[in-house]
């Protein structure tokens, strides 16, 4: 039996125990009377759900008049709440859980997500795993939500600058295990992954990279990016790939693929999806969804305020811009824009659909007209007259969509296949080949 004085302490410790638990309860698990609703849910990328997502919850709560808005982690990794009070004294909730692009997939067929995070484009398997929401490549079912680049990092006092794709292949295939044999010091590397099960960001790199090759059994893999790139800031010896807000205290090197001069991922080269390991991030939302909320929540985020929250958060966002540092041709500048198509045809690809309604609104922004020129260029598949040919129509088809919307074009031209960005011999570059450039003259 308990002393009297016992008794008391145990039922104050039984009571501060019960409160700790209210205050959380509400949030994880079962939701008892007086916890927040839940607007939706959002599951997926770490990449995306690490600070993005809460960053443009917090955005859209406070566009809705929300205050006391805050983040609330559930002590579990990757996982917690966006948390605001209504004008009307309603607390409402965003749901955010960041556990790799494949648990974004998942949850959507599973119903336990109503936005899909996915720093990759969905593959074939899962659009036929996801039929029964509808077509989820569709306009407005599949988003582009800003852009990135997978950097490479190293330590800051590795000598090595730029390093190819073979390179990075071989080297994180194991083939390669000494700094000396791709221009450094001589010593072992250690390598730094992230998660193979669930990641977007290593399915972009084992596509990008690593295909056909496997990544080596000696890699550390770690699910959290901050932390694997704090991994190699502290290792002289390491080198491991991100996404670009977590380059933090490494340093990134240039990449190429051997044809295209090796860039680094900057806003401009991944903005332009020029650098070799550019990648676009998405929301996936399905076209049968009645959740109004998490339908509004997608526009704001691709939005002049929601965009602007991407570029804060260390992604490149899709607003327009005109790179005036970059060599000039002709007395012309190029836009940030490149416009690319759906495979095989003339048909613009959904980001390139929205690009042109930004395209629209940046020009009837400035204070006089600037005189665009749309250069569209083609891969090296088929006889060059038939990619001229092609690389012609794209810019002729990408100059009706922008006068149909009452902008004026100075010009088109084709350039064919004989200005590639990348290597035509594989799918990937091939893709990156076939786009229209937009320059413009003040």
């Amino acid at each position: 039996m308990f002393q009297s004085t016992d008794q008391s302490r145990f039922m104050m410790h039984r009571v501060v125990l019960l409160a700790a638990i209210a205050a959380v309860f509400p949030i994880f698990g079962q939701q008892p009377p007086g916890s927040p609703t839940i607007l939706f849910h959002l599951h997926g990328s770490n990449t995306i759900g690490a600070e993005l997502a809460p960053a443009l919850a917090e955005g859209f709560l406070k566009k809705r008049g929300a205050t006391n808005v805050s983040y609330k982690p559930s002590g579990e990794l990757d996982k917690g709440m966006e948390i605001g009070t209504m004008p009307n004294g309603e607390v409402v909730a965003i749901e955010i859980q960041a556990k790799g692009s494949g648990t974004g997939v998942t949850d959507l067929a599973n119903g336990t997500a109503d936005i899909g995070m996915l720093s990759r484009k969905i593959k074939p398997e899962e659009k036929v795993q996801l039929a029964p929401l509808g077509d989820m490549e569709a306009y407005g079912a599949e988003n582009v939500l800003g852009l990135d680049g997978v950097a490479i990092i190293i330590h800051t006092s590795n000598p090595v600058s730029k390093l190819t794709v073979s390179q990075l292949r071989e080297i994180f295939s194991g083939q390669i295990t000494n700094w000396k044999d791709v221009g450094g010091v001589d010593g072992p590397i250690n390598l730094y992954s992230r998660p193979q099960a669930s990641s977007g960001t290593y399915e972009t790199f084992d596509n990008l990279v690593l295909k056909p090759a496997k990544l080596s059994a000696a890699a550390k893999q770690i699910e959290n990016s901050e932390q694997l790139s704090d991994a190699v800031a502290r290792d002289p010896s390491g080198i491991g790939f991100i996404g670009l807000p977590y380059i933090r205290s490494a340093k990134a090197v240039s990449i190429s693929d051997g044809v295209g001069k090796p860039l680094l991922p900057t806003v401009f080269t991944v903005g332009r999806e020029d650098y070799r390991l550019s990648r676009r991030l998405y929301f996936y939302l399905s076209p049968k969804s009645t959740n109004l909320d998490a339908r509004q929540f997608v526009t704001y985020s691709l939005s002049e305020p929601g965009q602007a929250i991407v570029q804060k958060s260390g992604f490149v966002s899709q607003s327009v811009r005109i790179e005036k540092t970059k060599k000039q041709v002709g007395g012309a500048s190029p836009l940030n824009l490149t416009f690319r198509f759906r495979s095989g045809s003339t048909e613009l690809d959904n980001k390139a659909q929205d690009d042109l309604n930004r395209l629209v609104e940046y020009v009837k922004s400035l204070d006089q007209s600037p005189a665009l020129l749309l250069i569209g260029h083609a891969d090296n598949s088929g006889p060059e007259d038939i990619n001229v040919k092609l690389s012609k129509d794209r810019a002729n088809a990408v100059a009706e969509e922008l006068r149909s919307r009452g902008i004026t074009i100075a010009g088109t031209g084709g350039q064919g296949s004989k200005s590639p960005i990348a290597s035509n011999e594989t799918p990937e570059g091939r893709q990156q080949n076939r786009r229209v450039e937009i320059w413009t003259r003040m």
